[in-house]
C-alpha cells in the first residue's frame, strides 16, 4: 500500500514544502494542476467538491472508490478507510502477462 498526497490549489508548488513541514507528512506529497487532477478523477472541473479528495486505486491501477470532503465517508473516516484498505489488500495482485520476461 502506498499513500501519496497531491496538492492542486493555486500556488501548490510553493505551498507543498510548508504543508509537509507543518503536518509532518510521512508520505510523498507533490502537486499537479487542477485540470489534470479533475481529469484523472473523471470529474468535471465545474463540479463542486470539497477537500480532501480521497481516492483508492487497486493493484491493477483501477480507481475503486473516491470521496470528497462533504461525503458521509468522512463522518467515520478511520473506520471507513481501514475497511477499504483491508478489502483491497485481500485481493490478489495483478496477473502476469503471458510471455512477460522475468527480472533477474
Amino acid at each position: 500500500m502506498q499513500v501519496i498526497g497531491v496538492a492542486f490549489n493555486d500556488n501548490a508548488p510553493l505551498l507543498v514544502p510548508q504543508f509537509v513541514q507543518q503536518f509532518r507528512a510521512n508520505f510523498p506529497v507533490g502537486y499537479s494542476d487542477r485540470g489534470r487532477v479533475h481529469a484523472y478523477m473523471q470529474q468535471s472541473i465545474m463540479a463542486p467538491g470539497y477537500v480532501p479528495f480521497l481516492m483508492f486505486i487497486d493493484r491493477n491501477w483501477n480507481i475503486r472508490a473516491q470521496f470528497t470532503g462533504e461525503q458521509d465517508f468522512f463522518r467515520n473516516e478511520e473506520k471507513n478507510v481501514r475497511q477499504m484498505v483491508e478489502t483491497l489488500l485481500k485481493e490478489p495482485g495483478p496477473k502476469k502477462r503471458a510471455g512477460a520476461a522475468r527480472k533477474k
